[in-house]
């Protein structure tokens, strides 16, 4: 796929800096060399607005495409949930609806691959080869990964940047949810927003180094040219600061823990007590909520919009489909039904109009709530070959989800429910076996327990299994007599997850479900 030219290296990130005094916190940095590229930008949409060139558009609603790159492990593990991605398009319309941004993103499309160099090191060389060759243009990329740290961000963890040199977006896995606000401030530095601290990116204003009233400029350190600091009269609005008017001045106090009321008291050059904008999504304030866009913050991001159309680094006009989907009907398994060989299932659902993909869970569980297996499927029908995720003789519950390319806030099914039955083709099961696995779910690198209780004695075997049918290890084998026993199974730390243990003799075969957060 063809890469856009390359602009320099600008960056924003979304980190968590480490201060001698405070606690981590959220934060985002600019790296000061590429300071003056996302100035010029947004200079030019200045520009834009003042000659009127983007009246219409603002006016009118925007759809706007996104490829989300959902990024796992070489062996399918980690990465981000299908129910967390589509919660959070979900909020991320609703949001900038609530905004009058008249902005709307929709699926354009999902590309779930598994390498672990871009999941854990997106950042170096190998990771941005691929991250180059995954990126989808005219549309808005968002690479979804389990780090997101980059090269030259200093002190703290990265949770989410924008880099105008490739014209994408990153986001830590755990930071995509229906409660996420990393990706709404991203979007906010995509369509050509700085934060409202410039300057104070990798310095935040404390007393002790700065003084009860700042200096002229900000302490912006190897940035290409001096940053004036804001005064709150707006006097120097237009070239100080992030140069936008209606957002106050903000020497970065939010890295302070002053939740969402700062009172510090801190004068601008001129000596004015300054009172930044606790509320503006573009800030630190993450303690705040209802955060919000300024006026003319959003006129400049539509301005931005206007000159990516113009430019061909977006798709504008498409159709993204319905807003709302009705639920699916539930075929098969039928409710209620049983399973007699469940090695392999075949599950159907009535067709939805404008379902892009659908949302498939089942678990042992009504709730939902733990150890819940998750398919995104094209089409209403799908077959389950996997036979050691079922026991037999338990009870299981399935439903589905339509998800639309711009229908994210769509309901469940009702559920269905089926019960397993002997599996037929395992050996003949001649006695009676109680045992269990403990601690279930396993947390990190505690140990883990097999208890056995058997009517004599027997040569037992027992293998780790993924969900994908893959081993875990070499397995496990062992000889004891009657009666009850406890077996440690030693094992590495495990990633987060499914798997199944499969225990085995010569008088049958049985599988439990193992949760590990």
């Amino acid at each position: 796929m063809k890469k856009l030219l390359a602009l320099g290296g600008l960056l924003y990130l979304c980190t968590s800096l480490t201060l001698a005094q405070h606690d981590h916190r959220p934060q985002c940095g600019l790296p000061a060399a590429s300071e003056d590229l996302l100035m010029q930008r947004l200079r030019t949409n200045k520009q834009t607005l003042a000659r009127g060139l983007a009246q219409n558009l603002r006016q009118q609603m925007s759809f706007i495409p996104i490829t989300f790159h959902v990024v796992r492990r070489n062996d399918g593990s980690e990465g981000v949930s299908w129910t967390d991605l589509t919660d959070q398009l979900c909020s991320l319309n609703d949001y900038y609806t609530q905004q009058n941004t008249n902005l709307q993103f929709y699926i354009q499309g999902i590309n779930e691959f598994s390498n672990s160099q871009v999941y854990d090191a997106h950042f170096e060389t190998a990771g941005q080869n691929v991250l180059s060759r995954e990126k989808v243009d005219r549309t808005i990329n968002i690479f979804i990964v389990g780090s997101a740290e980059t090269s030259d961000q200093g002190t703290g963890i990265t949770l989410g940047y924008f880099s105008p040199a490739d014209d994408w977006i990153v986001v830590r896995t755990d930071e995509i949810r229906a409660d996420g606000e990393t990706l709404y401030h991203e979007l906010g530095h995509y369509f050509g927003l700085p934060h409202p601290f410039r300057g104070w990116d990798f310095e935040p204003y404390n007393r002790a180094d700065h003084g009860a009233q700042v200096s002229t400029f900000a302490p912006s350190t190897g940035y290409p040219n001096p940053i004036a600091n804001e005064q709150q009269d707006g006097a120097n609005c237009e070239f100080a600061g992030d140069e936008i008017c209606d957002t106050p001045p903000d020497y970065n106090f939010a890295t302070f823990d002053w939740g969402c009321n700062y009172v510090g008291g801190v004068r601008d050059p001129a000596g004015t007590r300054v009172d930044p904008d606790e509320r503006n999504i573009m800030s630190y304030f993450i303690s705040c909520p209802d955060k919000t866009f300024t006026p003319q913050q959003k006129a400049l991001m539509g301005a931005d919009l206007f000159n990516r159309i113009l430019d061909e680094t977006i798709v504008f006009g498409s159709d993204p489909g319905s807003s709302t989907l009705p639920v699916p009907q539930l075929q098969s398994p039928a409710d209620q039904s049983g399973q007699a060989d469940f090695s392999t299932l075949d599950f159907s659902w009535s067709e939805v109009p404008d379902a892009f993909r659908y949302l498939l869970e089942f678990d042992d569980s009504p709730s939902f709530a733990v150890g819940t297996l998750q398919f995104l499927i094209e089409g209403n029908t799908f077959t389950l070959s996997n036979p050691g995720f079922f026991e037999a003789n338990r009870l299981y519950y399935w439903r589905v989800r339509p998800i639309g390319r711009y229908a994210a806030c769509t309901n469940w099914s009702g559920t269905f429910r089926f019960f397993t039955n002997i599996v037929t083709s395992l050996r003949p099961n001649t006695t009676d076996l109680d045992w269990r696995l403990y601690p279930n779910p396993r947390f990190g690198t505690s140990p883990l327990a097999l208890e056995l209780h058997s009517d004599r004695s027997r040569e037992w075997t027992a293998q780790l299994y993924r969900t994908d049918g893959s081993r875990v290890g070499e397995g496990w084998r062992f000889l004891n007599g009657p009666g009850r026993h406890t077996e440690l199974l030693a094992l590495d730390e495990l990633r987060s997850g499914i798997y199944l243990l499969r225990l085995e003799s010569e008088g049958g075969g049985w599988v439990r479900k193992m949760v590990v957060r």
